[in-house]
């Protein structure tokens, strides 16, 4: 053989070793994370670079074929050897070609459930959300694993470490799975020593698994980084994920990610046939991204759940929040809990003159066990009917004064005294319902009070509630699952109405008996819906590709829109608003404000502008008002060209309809400053209201706890009635922003207040409905 093809050979051989790596997994006996004489070997681990997988001998050795794409190499985590979530994995370095683990014992599982506690989207260095975290995790009695489901970082590296340092096993009690979203990987070049994004160095594999209980967990990064192009390939991602549910077909298994990787949770792309998440075993998602509390079923029993972040509001009018999602494996049951972790240290107490007592309880992350009011003649326990919603009954008459007492799950005592006499409204009846109360405005439909609930903790009891508006009594109910969390419609005969699935409904108003139904395609993304319209015998929702016109005597599609489609993003904060009798305005987060025809949906004009919020509206002169961020930009109502902008307008995540009055004036609703009323021409401010602090911020990214209105004011007379996060209920004059509180109720109040044949009726986000007679 000749010098050069011996010096080939030689070459071809280097390069061959350099692709394959080596190590050992070993059992940490004594827990100290080194390697010492006390450690054994341990058989039938997995080893993968995100490509290859490899599983370790009898001596615990593994020999992997190194994929030219690999950056990181992770060890599968068993239900019997475990190690922390920096601990798993190892970056690869060029000139290496060993690398070792250290795996600790698991502790054996107690009982069946496993439950999950999902957070994402905190985007923040500040890190005070951790200690609600450590009370949730010590108060659940089963297993406990911690996903954090990305957008950790906000083009800051060091929020990534923040998050590293804090959201540990050691420090939380409990697992940890990090997931990597769009936050975490557009750095654009700012990482560390000039990294284009610092992710791997600060948490590992873009992808990796691992297994906890009877379940093999799966964790995914994000499809899509909206900058920075990314740094691997889905592709590759789909291939890896194919081999492992090949090495795992019996399992069942569950998901984590920032966002499904179809974006409709269906299945997931391969360089050949896609990953059928049902067909593999697939139980549910936890995901993040959306910044809302999103619960999505499938024929199969699947389910997906996402969550708001923890820090600040979220989009779609929702409150900082953690979830928990338990696993029963003995019935393959779901179930999922809120938690608020701004919200601690709460509790209040309302006496009705019936003597039934409703407190609203909450403690961050730390659940309430136990509540008893103290009276100087009696103590009396009360009994939990709704997330932070309690009740019980007086046996004597109403004293003076009342003690509300609490226990929470780490017995943490809690107490506060109220006076009954307090307010200057009392309920003359209040009806608590399975859900929460949103956006979605009640009506007096008939001799009927109907209520949109949504149920976003298990998209159970979500749907339209019909109750005498004398005595608060369930008259029907017709649930559609998935929420009503916007507007629903009436010609009077009929309700029309959209669930957060963007499926449309028609019901017979008298009875809740339904007529029709028409379902949204499971394959679009969308998951929230804007309110609806009916108009001239067309009901008109949905958002994106789900926008629709159907026939309100048959359910008939009509049309459908293919003139623009966002999958990415829903406002889910705006109503539809009807021009004239043939056109509507639907907003597009992404691509602007439409006009749209409402018999056909053609597209008449666009006024293209990112981040539009609210729900715009219709002036004087053919011109549209349309909220932006901190900007209320002026249109031409027939050609949507810009007419004006008005500056510094406090309509930022704006939710609540603005409200033009007969004598100019317009009331805008904001989720930081309160209501403030304009004139409508010159936008030239007039007065401010500010109410109480908010119980619970709900615009996106609001943070704190600001003077916060989500509802619209609702006009009578020469004043308002003013509903507003702080839970409380004011009335404030027109003409000189004066006012006066009425009523101090518990939660907040996302959606107006009603007012109808002398009395007055509110819903809170705990689904309490409750109706005041007016004062004389």
């Amino acid at each position: 053989m000749t010098p050069f093809r011996l010096l080939l050979l030689f070459l071809a051989t280097m390069t061959l070793s350099a692709r394959e790596i080596t190590g050992t997994v070993w059992l940490d006996a004594d827990q100290d994370g080194l390697l010492s004489p006390h450690d054994r070997p341990l058989a039938g681990i997995l080893v993968s670079d995100g490509t290859h997988f490899a599983t370790t001998d009898a001596q615990g050795q593994y020999r992997l074929s190194l994929s030219p794409k690999a950056t990181t190499l992770y060890v599968h985590r068993t239900a019997q050897y475990q190690a922390d979530a920096q601990d798993f994995w190892r970056k690869i370095i060029p000139q290496r070609s060993r690398y070792d683990f250290l795996l600790e014992e698991a502790p054996p599982l107690p009982g069946e459930e496993l439950t999950f506690l999902l957070l994402g989207d905190s985007e923040t260095l500040e890190m005070e959300f951790v200690p609600e975290l450590r009370k949730q995790i010590s108060a659940i009695s089963g297993a406990a694993m911690v996903v954090m489901a990305g957008d950790m970082g906000n083009g800051n590296e060091e929020c990534l470490w923040e998050h590293r340092r804090a959201l540990t096993r050691k420090h939380l009690g409990a697992p940890v799975a990090f997931a990597c979203g769009n936050h975490d990987v557009d750095f654009r070049g700012k990482g560390g020593a000039g990294e284009a994004c610092p992710y791997q160095t600060v948490f590992g594999p873009w992808w990796y698994s691992l297994e906890m209980g009877d379940y093999l967990l799966v964790a995914l990064p994000i499809y899509n980084s909206w900058g920075a192009p990314l740094m691997y390939d889905m592709l590759d991602c789909g291939d890896w994920l194919k081999e492992l549910c090949r090495l795992f077909p019996d399992k069942k298994k569950i998901l984590l990610c920032h966002d499904l990787p179809d974006l409709s949770g269906w299945a997931m792309k391969t360089r050949s046939a896609p990953v059928d998440f049902d067909q593999e075993g697939f139980v549910c998602a936890l995901y993040a991204h959306k910044h809302m509390d999103i619960v999505r079923k499938y024929p199969s029993g699947r389910m997906a759940f996402s969550v708001a972040p923890p820090n600040k509001g979220g989009a779609g009018c929702f409150a900082p929040a953690f979830r928990t999602v338990t696993l029963r494996g003995s019935t393959n049951s779901l179930d999922s809990q809120l938690w608020h972790p701004t919200l601690r240290n709460h509790l209040h107490l309302l006496p009705l003159p019936d003597g039934t007592l409703w407190a609203t309880l909450h403690h961050g992350g730390d659940p309430i066990r136990t509540a008893t009011v103290q009276t100087e003649a009696e103590e009396i326990s009360l009994a939990q009917v709704g997330p932070m919603s309690w009740k019980g009954h007086l046996t004597g008459p109403l004293p003076a004064s009342l003690t509300l007492t609490a226990s929470t799950a780490s017995g943490e005592p809690l107490s506060r005294t109220f006076t009954p006499a307090s307010n200057l409204l009392s309920p003359r009846w209040l009806t608590q319902l399975p859900g929460g109360t949103a956006m979605c405005a009640m009506k007096m439909v008939g001799r009927l009070l109907i209520v949109g609930v949504s149920d976003d903790a298990n998209a159970q009891q979500g749907g339209l509630y019909a109750l005498d508006p004398h005595t608060g009594e369930i008259q029907w109910r017709f649930l559609t699952g998935y929420g009503i969390r916007n507007d629903f419609a009436t010609d009077g005969r009929s309700l029309y109405a959209i669930d957060t699935r963007a499926n449309l409904y028609a019901l017979d108003a008298s009875t809740g008996e339904l007529l029709w139904q028409n379902l949204s395609d499971p394959q679009i993304v969308s998951p929230a819906a804007s309110a609806l319209l009916c108009h001239d015998g067309i009901v008109v929702g949905g958002y994106g590709r789900h926008l629709r016109g159907v026939s309100a005597a048959t359910g008939e599609t009509l049309w459908k829109n293919t003139h623009w489609k966002v999958e990415e993003r829903t406002p889910a904060e705006d109503k539809l608003t009807l021009v004239d009798d043939h056109s509507f305005l639907v907003l597009s987060r992404l691509n602007g404000l439409y006009r749209q025809d409402l018999h056909t949906g053609k597209v008449l004009w666009l006024f293209p502008k990112l981040f539009l919020n609210g729900t715009p509206l219709v002036v004087g002169e053919g011109q549209i008002l349309v909220a932006g961020a901190n900007v209320l930009y002026r249109l031409d109502g027939e050609t949507g060209r810009l007419l004006a902008e008005h500056k510094g307008i406090p309509c930022q995540a704006m939710t609540a309809p603005m409200v033009l009055l007969p004598q100019g004036i317009l009331l805008l609703s904001s989720h930081t400053q309160g209501l403030t009323a304009y004139q409508s021409q010159t936008m030239t401010q007039l007065w401010r209201f500010l109410p109480g602090n908010a119980l619970l911020p709900t615009g996106d990214y609001v943070t704190g706890h600001p003077a916060s209105l989500a509802a619209p004011p609702l006009p009578d007379g020469e004043s308002s009635y003013v509903a507003g996060n702080d839970g409380a209920l004011y009335r404030v004059h027109h003409a000189t922003g004066q006012s006066k509180k009425l009523f101090q109720g518990g939660a907040p109040f996302l959606n107006p207040p009603l007012l109808q044949d002398g009395l007055l009726f509110l819903a809170d986000s705990e689904g309490r409905v409750m109706a005041f007679p007016l004062l004389p």
